[in-house]
């Protein structure tokens, strides 16, 4: 079940970066830092409300950190792919060179970086997904509402 999720997750979120791109690059704007965040919140908003209309029941705190962890296990590692495709397209082999040399002073910068983005990640994997589970209780409790009133 995590796993069917997860793909439908990366699929959107592949989807709508994609889209994000060739907007900005199709009107030449400037790019924001905060989008990727909306980008990862919306992409788990819908497969919270899928979750949620799909199980008939709203996600249990366990499934919650589940699939939160492995959104964010995704997003980092098509991060990381989309990274690497870049630095070979761009740099060729002196890609593998550049990172080899790098100082331990740059290993521990970049290992801060990716577990505070990782942190980030998660929290707006988790802020999608209880958003939308949120969504699907209240659209069914009003039509719920709606059906107990009109009897």
């Amino acid at each position: 079940m995590i796993a069917r999720y997860t793909l439908f997750y990366a699929g959107l979120l592949i989807a709508l970066n994609t889209l994000i791109v060739t907007i900005f690059l199709v009107f030449d704007l400037a790019g924001g830092s905060g989008l990727s965040s909306v980008v990862a919140i919306v992409s788990a908003m819908v497969i919270g409300q899928v979750f949620a209309k799909e199980q008939q029941r709203p996600a249990s705190r366990r499934e919650l950190h589940r699939l939160s962890a492995t959104f964010t296990a995704t997003a980092l590692g098509l991060s990381a792919l989309m990274l690497t495709a870049l630095g070979l397209i761009f740099l060729g082999g002196d890609a593998i060179t550049m990172v080899i040399r790098r100082s331990t002073e740059t290993y521990i910068i970049a290992v801060i970086v990716i577990v505070v983005g990782s942190l980030l990640q998660y929290g707006c994997s988790y802020l999608g997904l209880h958003l939308g589970i949120k969504a699907v209780q209240k659209q069914q409790q009003a039509e719920r509402r709606k059906s107990e009133g009109g009897q």
